[in-house]
């Protein structure tokens, strides 16, 4: 019997994307950021230049929060 393994991470980790493309069983999944009013996933509906852009004109800090469960859930 062959067991499969996955590495999940949050993207707070910046794994460099040489490393996923390599490795297949990691899985990167989206912190959620709160920034400006607005709810964004980071590096899906935000990317970095945007997310510092954004930083810099901000009235308030950015607030982060864990992906969810249903988030990191890895295919069979």
């Amino acid at each position: 019997m062959t067991k499969k393994i996955a590495i999940v991470v949050d993207s707070g980790s910046d794994v460099p994307q040489s490393v996923l493309d390599e490795n297949k069983n990691i899985a990167v999944v989206p912190l959620n950021i709160t920034m400006n009013g607005h709810n964004y996933l980071d590096a899906v509906d935000i990317t970095p230049d945007e997310f510092y852009s954004a930083l810099a004109t901000a009235e308030t800090l950015p607030q982060t929060s864990s992906p969810s469960p249903q988030a990191a859930k890895v295919g069979d």
